[in-house]
């Protein structure tokens, strides 16, 4: 079985399972038949692996980030990572303080984010951070949705962070879920890859 085929798998899995908390419904669209095709991100100059349609571009950040933006821009994902210093973090650790400390963060990063609405989930068998809030748009009077997963692996702490205007985002939703469900640590250098 592919490693696409395996994500989509366990996507599904998590998108049934989390039915019953009343926001997978959106998710469901594309998984009946409309799945963009995937393509894998992979630069040894980036200390990740994601997967992103292959309609985006990818625009290459600072060490550590790179976007995805969809062709007519109206939605775009912003992959970072930040390197954790003492230990990698356990699931018993991704709770409502480390909750709250992210929810910091997008206040100090976005100074005009309202609506602030963090939750802890379980995303492929990870527990993460997920912070939904409102941001104003690049155009004036325009509103755009941002949602903040917050994924740590090992000693990284990877930021999967996807935006779109307002009316655009339900139609991103699953495709964002996707591709953070998606990210990885890239393999060190010299590393044999699966």
């Amino acid at each position: 079985m592919s490693r696409a085929s395996i994500l989509y798998t366990a996507l599904a899995v998590v998108v049934m399972l989390s039915a019953s908390t009343g926001h997978a419904s959106s998710q469901l669209k594309w998984l009946k038949g409309n799945k963009p095709k995937f393509i894998a991100f992979s630069n040894p100059a980036y200390p990740f692996v994601v997967e992103y349609p292959d309609n985006w571009r990818v625009s290459h950040g600072g060490a550590g980030s790179a976007t995805f933006t969809q062709s007519k821009n109206e939605a775009a994902v912003i992959v970072d990572r930040q390197l954790l210093e003492d230990r990698p973090l356990t699931p018993n650790d991704v709770g409502d303080l480390f909750r709250d400390s992210e929810v910091d963060r997008i206040k100090q990063n976005y100074s005009q984010a309202t609506g602030i609405r963090p939750r802890v989930e379980t995303l492929v068998e990870r527990r993460i951070v997920i912070i939904d809030f409102n941001a104003p748009g690049l155009k004036p009077n325009e509103t755009e949705l941002v949602r903040q997963y917050t994924i740590p692996i090992g000693l990284n702490l990877f930021r999967v962070t996807c935006r779109a205007r307002a009316q655009y985002f339900k139609n991103y939703e699953p495709t964002f879920e996707y591709m953070a469900a998606s990210v990885q640590a890239a393999p060190a250098p010299g590393a044999a890859r699966n």
